[in-house]
């Protein structure tokens, strides 16, 4: 049966009395910076210089970590002495045809060996390569022009051995537009995708979100989609995202990226209590 909006959706009282009959529904979420960017190890090593802490201001391809393998540093030296010597080899081989006092079968077999000797240095070349791109890749650099979002970089990952994956530092271009993501419990989400086949084309449901900062200025957005796919966050079981445009014309002044927000979702009007 129905329950009272106040016991299952922790509805405050001032809904139920100044907006008689609007039903929302609650959420909590952040604003972030729409364009984000989370840059992961790609490479195995250490980390041993980082450039930027939180906050700093960076440019696309600023170097903001830097790691260093020494197994890869030793393949490397390998790999480029190893090319060295197959290039040797190749200018000797390659003097010796030249010679005239070859028979033809002499000139055929050192014809061959050129060959081969030739196949052996374009596989030592492309080593050499692949090897310099995994170096390359030790030096993590920033996609695009923003902020960095992470906090305490250095304490977590600051001359430690890190993995492929390892998240090591978030940017976000905090110049541009701004989102806001607001997890929802799935069983609520029933009543968002029922009040959205209720709209009109080109029409979005409403949304009120305050800062958790400041609860007595109330800002206004759009649910801009409804994320198909379920979380399992600890504190709250099966929630689902949604991402929120909030109205540019009206929007907090000082914005941080991971603000935390509460939003309301109005979807349509219901009797009283009802849930």
């Amino acid at each position: 049966g129905h329950v009272t909006g106040v016991q299952t959706c922790a509805l405050p009282i001032w809904v139920l009395t100044l907006v008689p009959g609007e039903f929302r529904l609650e959420g909590d979420g952040k604003l972030q910076p729409r364009i984000r960017r989370d840059l992961f190890a790609v490479e195995p090593g250490t980390v041993r210089k980082i450039y930027v802490d939180h906050g700093d201001r960076v440019q696309p391809g600023e170097v903001l970590v830097e790691m260093e393998d020494l197994n890869l540093d030793s393949q490397l030296q390998k790999a480029r002495m190893e090319l060295i010597k197959a290039e040797g080899e190749y200018k000797i081989k390659r003097n010796q045809r030249g010679s005239d006092d070859l028979t033809d079968q002499e000139k055929i077999q050192i014809a061959g060996e050129v060959m081969s000797l030739t196949e052996n240095i374009e596989s030592r070349k492309e080593d050499v390569e692949t090897l310099e791109q995994r170096k390359r890749n030790l030096k993590v650099t920033s996609p695009i022009e923003g902020a960095v979002t992470t906090w305490g970089i250095e304490e977590r990952i600051g001359n430690r051995p890190v993995q492929p994956g390892t998240l090591l530092v978030s940017v976000a271009d905090d110049k541009k537009s701004w989102v806001l993501e607001v997890e929802v419990p799935e069983d609520r989400v029933g009543h968002i995708l029922r009040a959205q086949r209720d709209l009109k084309e080109g029409e979005t449901l409403d949304v009120t979100y305050v800062l958790a900062t400041n609860p007595e200025r109330r800002y206004h957005g759009k649910v801009e989609k409804t994320a198909m796919i379920t979380e399992v966050v600890e504190e709250e079981g099966n929630v689902v995202l949604l991402t929120i445009t909030p109205d540019p014309e009206d929007m907090p002044e000082q914005l941080r990226p991971g603000a935390e927000v509460k939003a309301g979702i109005i979807c349509g009007e219901r009797p009283l209590g009802y849930v």
